[in-house]
């Protein structure tokens, strides 16, 4: 018998089509796994501050929105069969700041939220709700693609050799036994973050590097996969070379994955809104889910 990874799995929810199809793959994660199942919806502070324009009163309003919660997730369950332990969860404020709040509970294990689009000049200024979740959170996010099917077939790990992709591994391996998925770990060699060779010989040495750097790196995925047993789910590993986002992307699409499983270290201030990160680059560009991963926190 397997252990399930999920104990609590929140859901944000807007009644989007994306978040319905999120829902969905929310209910069949928390009846695999045996988990409870909140829905989790804000009303911003904004449309309340027009309450006197409203016919509905906040306390009315509140009661509408928890009823249609609920009966989304009842046709759901009617549609897709079985039962889930669930609860629906409203309140008012800033929707992303209210559900990173609520997911700082110790009994979250994963937050799922839909794919929703923003305008270029919103990720230029603030980032969608989907990358700040992704960077801020400190539960597992998976940011599953509006066009998906649910569940997982074939899960992709990009992995630098660090213990935060040593615990996406892990997580990925956990996830592809519950759902009998095989597994493609991925490590991208970069050449442009390194310093060319210089003096004697420097000419010859940089024509090498590409080479010994490759090798190198074949070298540090068998030592790196080596300490996993990943008994009888199909593992790939495969290498390759240019900027992680471009090809942790282009590997997905071209190889047909359906989910994948990396670790997100956040930033903060002026270098978060400058550079982000590889997950955040990720998010925008790839067609399939996504799940990140943080470091523990440390205590």
């Amino acid at each position: 018998m397997t252990t399930k990874i999920f104990e609590h799995i929140v859901i944000g929810y807007d009644f989007s089509e994306s978040c319905r199809i999120a829902l969905h793959e929310a209910v069949r994660l928390a009846q695999r796994h045996h988990a409870k199942l909140t829905l989790f919806h804000a009303i911003d502070d904004l449309l309340l501050q027009y309450n006197h324009l409203m016919t509905l009163s906040p306390p009315e309003l509140e009661a509408a929105i928890h009823a249609e919660a609920k009966k989304d997730i009842d046709a759901l369950l009617q549609k897709v069969g079985g039962s889930v332990i669930y609860e629906v969860h409203i309140c008012s404020g800033k929707p992303y700041k209210e559900l990173l709040a609520f997911c700082q509970k110790d009994d979250v294990s994963l937050l799922v939220i839909g794919k929703t689009g923003a305008s270029a000049l919103e990720r230029i200024l603030l980032g969608s709700t989907a990358e700040r979740l992704l960077r801020h959170a400190d539960v597992p996010v998976l940011l599953v693609r509006p066009d998906k099917e649910p569940g997982f077939q074939k899960i992709l790990v990009p992995v630098d050799f660090s213990e935060l992709s040593q615990m996406a591994l892990k997580e990925a391996f956990a996830l592809a036994i519950h759902e009998g998925a095989s597994l493609e770990v991925l490590h991208i060699v970069e050449f442009g973050t390194l310093p060319l060779p210089a003096g004697v010989g420097a000419f010859e040495e940089a024509l090498n590097l590409p080479l010994v750097m490759q090798d190198q790196a074949r070298e540090e995925m068998a030592r790196f996969i080596a300490d996993f047993d990943f008994g009888d789910i199909h593992v790939h590993t495969h290498l390759t070379v240019g900027a992680p986002d471009q090809e942790i992307t282009r590997y997905a699409e071209e190889n047909s994955c359906d989910l994948i499983v990396m670790g997100s270290v956040g930033r903060t201030g002026l270098q978060g809104f400058l550079l982000g990160n590889t997950a955040d680059r990720v998010s925008r560009r790839a067609q399939c889910s996504l799940l990140t991963l943080k470091p523990p926190r440390l205590t």
